[in-house]
């Protein structure tokens, strides 16, 4: 389980995105960790301590991106330790400047993405741009939207940061929404970054075409809401999420079930969280990163 101190969104994005990138092939993980990592040294800190801890996590990416370890292993500790647990220890440890480092970072590269794009859709064909949303929500501009909710630590994701983050990362961000008055039901699964096919007049052939690259070979973290908090989601088994069950990030639908198990299980980013199917007996909640 994710951590629930009000950074939970940001938390459960960055580091299934990292553990994915761990999981990559060499050549893929050498594309994704360098566009990550220069994603990353666009921000900059006058504080101190905030430069000190971004200097940290800049260094960790750079050792993966140069074929090494994610911290170099502890004096007694297990020569063998897989990078995918030495970023989980190292996330899970409170007396380390990461954790903390990549919220700031994604949160900073959220909120610029957000007044760069100001007048740009939400998502394909919503026909809403940040802007309005902002407006409509009752702040003044997109600068004060990300200044009072996207900016501050510890502040609630909200209706842009969802939609903002994953299309600052170029990834998909598939969440699975929870609601207690809906319980027996399939979840209803919201696909934020996704570029949603859609059909375009061809003045060529007088017919239709379908444009949208939809995920391709983007990462897609998967997470489940429940009102107030996020969680990181790992896949029991391939099975195929319903496709009636599918929506567009543009749908402002957010009813869901609590009975997710038939899809995807709530563990621990374990070695073997990602790779053991579960009997669907078995599948449970589970302590995991930064509880």
């Amino acid at each position: 389980r994710v951590r629930g101190d009000g950074n939970c969104f940001y938390r459960s994005v960055g580091f299934g995105m990292l553990e994915q990138i761990l999981h990559a092939p060499p050549l893929r993980r050498l594309q994704l960790i360098t566009a990550f990592r220069e994603r990353l040294q666009t921000i900059s800190w006058d504080e101190a301590h905030k430069a000190t801890a971004h200097a940290s996590l800049l260094e960790r990416l750079e050792r993966i991106r140069v074929g090494t370890t994610w911290t170099p292993p502890m004096p007694g500790s297990d020569a063998m330790m897989c990078n995918q647990s030495l970023l989980y220890e190292d996330m899970r440890n409170n007396q380390a400047p990461v954790d903390m480092a990549l919220i700031r970072a994604l949160r900073k590269l959220a909120a610029n993405y957000i007044i760069e794009n100001a007048d740009c859709n939400t998502a394909v064909d919503s026909g809403i741009t940040f802007r309005d949303v902002a407006m409509c929500t009752g702040y003044e501009s997109v600068e004060d939207f990300c200044h009072r909710v996207v900016l501050p630590e510890g502040e609630d994701a909200e209706t842009l940061c969802q939609h903002a983050l994953p299309a600052a990362l170029d990834i998909v961000v598939r969440v699975a929404f929870l609601d207690r008055s809906s319980s027996g039901a399939e979840p209803d699964f919201l696909d934020f970054g996704d570029r949603v096919s859609h059909s375009k007049e061809d003045s060529a052939s007088g017919g239709k075409e379908e444009v949208g690259a939809g995920v391709g070979d983007r990462i897609m973290v998967n997470i489940q809401f429940r009102p107030g908090h996020y969680d990181l989601l790992y896949k029991a088994e391939a099975k195929p999420v319903p496709r009636r069950r599918r929506r567009s990030s543009s749908n402002v639908l957010f009813a869901a079930s609590r009975d997710f198990a038939n899809h995807f299980e709530v563990a621990s980013p374990t070695p073997s969280a990602s790779q053991a199917a579960m009997p669907a007996s078995g599948r449970r909640s589970k302590q995991g990163l930064c509880s």
